[in-house]
Formats: structure tokens, sequence, C-alpha cells
């Protein structure tokens, strides 16, 4: 099935890995106009990333299989220092705005309301369609944004198969929230075909929290909400150059001092069969994990010197902004790459070097 596209802008094909959130009101008395706004390879993976900070919302995004060309950007020639055997291929994504009414702080619709018109309006500016689930547990409601059609190499649009929507089988047994993640990648890896690794996580809390837990023949993305209860939320960015998915997971941003979002409820689905598990405990912190920013000394002056460093070697696009954000991940991933290392976007010792700024934090901020 072939779907058109009369409001495509041009700005939808711009060529850039910046992000630019931002947040603007309109008074109109009472009421005001929040506007989101993104310019970036995956804009509304982004503004979803905006909406969770300002509303402590659990958003999950999951990337389409980018499979077209003109949906991508070749930066290998821009980025790559040595040859090397495959393609870094970006998508091109582009410009997106979205506004929301709001009065006294919250919004005038409901959450799921909210972003189905967020996905339309995102799908009459794009060669993408989404569809949002919503799933309400006893420990809170998620939401997840998920690609239901995309174009395919020909450049028709096709039905996506959404990758966690595969069924796993995990044996009940006592391990740590680590393992059953990993062995959620390596069960995806097996019925995909090609590599689901884990990207940027939490180490602390996932290696720290043991549960007696099993699932039999459950979605994957259940298994992952179950593991991580809802302030635990994750991306999965598919790489076309590596065609693979890395899945990264963060703590979801604590609702401000303001009501959050409304939401309808509805009935929960089944739970996990055979499993006993607790979401995982997590104290107020920031959107970043606190255990990576203490494990890697990640001050918002360090952050700035080393998005200042892939911005040198071409990898960073636009001005850094100290926010250890999808974008800096994803920069950092080329480099690792273009430098023999695993891409699992950590600012590891080994891959700092590389940068040439070296393991250790700097003694004064740099200067912008």
């Amino acid at each position: 099935m072939k779907i058109h596209h009369a409001l495509l802008a041009a700005s939808a094909l711009i060529a850039t890995c910046r992000s630019i959130p931002s947040n603007a009101q309109e008074k109109d008395n009472s009421t005001s106009t929040e506007s989101l706004r993104a310019n970036d390879g995956r804009p509304l993976a982004t503004v979803l990333q905006t909406l969770e900070q300002k509303h402590g919302l659990a958003i999950t995004y999951e990337d389409p299989v980018y499979a077209y060309g003109p949906d991508l950007c070749d930066v290998t020639e821009s980025v790559a220092k040595r040859p090397i055997n495959h393609r870094i291929l970006v998508p091109k994504g582009g410009a997106f705005q979205f506004q929301y009414a709001v009065k006294d702080g919250h919004s005038q619709e409901d959450t799921i309301t909210l972003l189905r018109r967020m996905v339309a309006e995102y799908a009459a500016a794009s060669y993408q369609v989404f569809d949002v689930q919503e799933r309400s547990t006893k420990r809170g409601t998620e939401w997840h944004v998920v690609p239901v059609m995309a174009r395919d190499k020909a450049g028709n649009f096709a039905q996506q198969t959404v990758l966690l929507d595969n069924l796993i089988t995990i044996p009940k047994e006592k391990r740590t929230a680590m393992a059953v993640v990993d062995e959620v990648c390596r069960q995806l890896s097996i019925a995909w075909g090609h590599k689901v690794g884990v990207g940027m996580v939490p180490l602390n809390p996932l290696y720290a929290h043991q549960v007696e837990f099993g699932a039999t023949n459950q979605p994957a993305r259940d298994v992952l909400a179950d593991i991580l209860g809802p302030r635990m939320v994750w991306q999965l960015f598919y790489d076309a150059g590596l065609d693979w998915y890395m899945l990264n997971i963060h703590t979801a941003s604590l609702p401000p001092p303001r009501p959050p979002l409304p939401s309808r409820v509805y009935s929960a689905g089944p739970s996990a069969q055979g499993s006993s598990v607790s979401a995982i405990p997590s104290s107020p912190g920031p959107r970043f994990p606190t255990a990576l920013l203490i494990k890697y000394k990640l001050t918002p002056e360090r952050i700035t010197e080393i998005q200042a460093a892939l911005a040198r070697r071409g990898y960073y696009q636009g001005q850094p902004n100290g926010t250890w954000d999808a974008n800096t991940i994803a920069a950092l991933q080329k480099s690792q790459t273009d430098n023999g290392l695993e891409p699992n976007g950590r600012p590891r010792p080994e891959t700092l070097e590389k940068l040439g700024i070296g393991p250790a934090p700097p003694l004064f901020p740099p200067k912008n």
C-alpha cells in the first residue's frame, strides 16, 4: 500500500545530526501553547524525549528499518579516518514542530490522545508512520511509540515488522536485570537474523538488581517493560550501515513540580507467565543515569569537552551543549566504529584517548 503525503515539507530532507529541542510559550489569558521543536536525524524521538523530560512520562521509541537511500545520509567520507568495510549511514530526518495547549501547567489533552496526534502530524510531514500503544500496570502507565510503515528499498511504503513484537521465552530463575536484558537482545538477534546489541544503559541498577524472572512466549516489549518498570525507558535505534539495532536504556525524568499530563486508564493485558518480578527501584535523579555520570565523571563541562572533540573530527554536528543525549551517543558510536572499537556509545578511557582528550575529566571547564 502506498501513502501520499501532500503536506511533505522540503525541510524534512535536511541532512543534519544536530538536535535542537526547545520549548516556547505564547500567552493567551490562562491558556498557553507549548511548542516542541527538533531538527535532527530522528526528530520524532527527540520531541518525545523532550515531552518525557517536561512531564515525567514513560515513553519508549523504536526506529523503523531505514532501507530507502534518499532517507539516509552517507557520512562515511566525512567521518571515517581510515578505510572501513561498511558505510556509515545516518537518517536524514529534518525539522519537526509539535504544539499543544496547556492550562494550569498541564495539557488539555490526555496523554494517549496527545501522542497519537503527534505521530499523525509527523506522518503528514515525513515518510514514516508510527502508532502509539498504551500499557497500564500496577506500577503506572507506559506509552510505546512503534513504527507501522516506512519506505522500502524501492521507495514504496511497506508495513514494518516491529522488532519487539517478537515472542520470547526465558526460563524462570534468579538473575540480574542486566542478564535479562542481554537475553532479550540475544533472542531478538536470533529471531530477526541480525544483531540486536545493548548500547548505553544504567549499569549499576541493572547489575545490582537481582530478580526471579521467567517468561513464556511473551512479546519482548512486555518482558522489557516488566523487568525495567516505568522508571526506565528505552530507545531502539536502527543502524542502516551495519544493519543492526542498538538498545539504549535511560532513567525516565521525574515530573516537574506541576501536574503531569492526565491519561485515560485502560485495562492491562496479561502479565508475563511464570514470572515473579518487581520493577527496578530508582531514586530521583537526572535524565542520564546517576551511576554512569559518576562512573565516567560526566559533568556538563566534561560532556561539552567530549562533544567538542567529536565535532572537531566531524562526528558531532552543531554547538556542544553539555547534554548527554541520543545525538552525542550516536556521534560517539561512529567515532568508536571508525577507530576499531566496540560501538557501545560509552565514554570509556580507550574511546576518549582516540579523541585526544584522555580518560580524566578536565581541571577547568572548556571554553565555548
